[in-house]
């Protein structure tokens, strides 16, 4: 009952929210309550709360001194590289003798520029031979299209000769089966005489496909004649 108080839902709530480090020491070693999980650190003990956040002064005192000889390590080591940076550049041929840096840049200039005139020179041999190589293609691409144009005429007239004589061949084939076809035609047979005998639109082949006083058409060369079957007589 005495320690009801550290159970509070509105007490442990604040102590979440507080910004302050708040270690927990309510009681004793066997005493929970909720202020204690939703504290920034749990001691069993009032007593052991007050160690807790009281720091030792020896281990703080070892610590400093581990950090000072570590600062130190660290100092002697960027003072031996800056020392030995600066002993190097005053080893440096440029710094005991200035005059060697601009005859270096000198001498650079000079082959630079002996570079560039190879480049200009290079360059003038590449614009002749593409002049040579322009000239070379104009002169191909004229032979290649006079021997297309030859060629083109060849074809030209074989296509043209081979049209004709297969415009001659189908012509005489054309004739040849224009005449066939007016041999064989009905149209032929009725110029000699014969005539096509209907009964309306049926042709009539037999005396037994007719009958007395039947209405016929006889289809002639140049009309049709209208009759009347008088009389049938079979052969």
């Amino acid at each position: 009952e005495d320690l009801y108080c550290f159970n509070e839902e509105a007490l442990a709530r604040c102590i979440y929210a507080c910004e302050s480090v708040i270690v927990s020491g309510v009681g004793h070693e066997t005493d929970t309550t909720l202020v204690d999980y939703v504290s920034d650190a749990r001691a069993p003990t009032p007593t052991a709360a007050a160690e807790l956040v009281t720091p030792d002064i020896k281990e703080v005192a070892q610590q400093l001194l581990m950090q000072k000889q570590r600062l130190l390590q660290c100092i002697n080591h960027h003072l031996t590289n800056a020392k030995d940076r600066f002993q190097t550049l005053c080893e440096h041929r440029y710094i005991k003798n200035p005059l060697l840096y601009v005859q270096d840049a000198q001498l650079r200039i000079a082959m630079m520029q002996k570079q560039l005139e190879q480049i200009y020179v290079q360059k003038d041999q590449a614009r002749y031979q593409l002049n040579e190589y322009r000239q070379r293609m104009l002169l191909s691409a004229e032979g290649i299209r006079m021997n297309k144009d030859k060629q083109m005429s060849g074809l030209s007239f074989s296509l043209s000769h081979a049209m004709h004589h297969v415009l001659q061949t189908q012509k005489k084939a054309l004739a040849a089966k224009t005449a066939l076809l007016d041999a064989y035609s009905p149209l032929k047979i009725l110029s000699r005489g014969y005539g096509v005998i209907y009964d309306h639109e049926h042709v009539i082949k037999s005396v037994h496909e007719t009958k007395l006083d039947a209405a016929l058409i006889i289809r002639m060369q140049d009309g049709v004649v209208h009759t009347t079957v008088n009389k049938k007589e079979e052969f």
